[in-house]
């Protein structure tokens, strides 16, 4: 499974295509998911480990972190729908 596949499958779930900032968002989810998959772990650093490797290994780790810990992630609007 490559990562524009999980993209396209969370965009049909939550209805169509989306975009701007809920686009680039569920871009970040996929690739957590990829990395998820892959790695069978959750830290953060092994997930960065998977993806973007033309990125610095802490930019990655950064990026997983603030999208994390963003306030308009919820559980009501990314979770509840998977």
């Amino acid at each position: 499974m490559k990562i524009k596949d999980i993209k396209k499958a969370l965009e049909n779930a939550q209805g169509g295509e989306l975009k701007g900032n809920a686009s680039r968002r569920l871009a970040t989810l996929s690739i957590m998911i990829y990395s998820l998959l892959k790695t069978n772990h959750s830290r953060l650093t092994n997930l960065s480990k998977v993806v973007c490797p033309d990125l610095d290994f802490q930019s990655r780790v950064k990026k997983f972190k603030r999208w994390v810990s963003n306030e308009y992630i919820d559980t009501e609007h990314f979770f509840c729908h998977f």
